[in-house]
Order: structure tokens, then sequence, then C-alpha cells
């Protein structure tokens, strides 16, 4: 991953912290509990099911600095690229991670 897109990624999770306290403690303990019900999954389908229990960050790009640091901590590990279902994605490829068992 580049220098750019990591920044993004950081600036977009303080951005959620700032808005939201400590949004990221929150998200990631929400990503943790949603890896329990699956082997594998797509980030869209963590934020559809975190409506309503995860405060809406300013940006849903903030949630990759979440799933980044769950794969660093190797407990995700990443199966590849599928296309998104969510509408206005326009069927983008996005990453498909797989639950380790770590």
């Amino acid at each position: 991953m580049n220098q750019l897109a990591l920044e993004g990624m950081q600036r977009a999770e303080q951005s959620a912290n700032n808005t939201h306290y400590k949004w990221s403690d929150t998200a990631y303990y929400f990503l943790m509990e949603y890896t329990e019900k699956c082997s594998s999954f797509m980030m869209e389908d963590v934020i559809l099911s975190s409506k309503g229990i995860v405060p809406e960050p300013p940006t849903n790009r903030a949630w990759g600095s979440i799933v980044r640091k769950a794969a660093k901590e190797g407990k995700l590990v990443n199966l590849g690229f599928q296309k998104k279902k969510s509408e206005g994605s326009h069927s983008t490829p996005a990453v498909l991670w797989g639950v380790t068992n770590d």
C-alpha cells in the first residue's frame, strides 16, 4: 500500500475519532465480533451491519485503518478481490477478507 493511501486512511480515522469519541475502538470491537460469525467477508457487509451500532464516520474510508489493523495483527488475510454489491459501487473490485483462527 502506498504512503498516500496510508495517510488518507489515518486522516479518515482521526476525523472519525474527532467526530465520535473513540470511534476506532468501537469500530474495531464491532469488526472482531463480526468476524466471529463468518469465515470471509467484504467490508461493505461489515459497514452495512454496523449501522445503528457503530456511529457513522464522516467517511467510510475510516474503516480502512480498522481492517488494516486487524490484518496486521494476523486476524484477517486478504483472499483476493471480489466485485462490490452495494448500490452505486458500480461493481468496483474490493478485498475479500478471510478470518484466521488466531
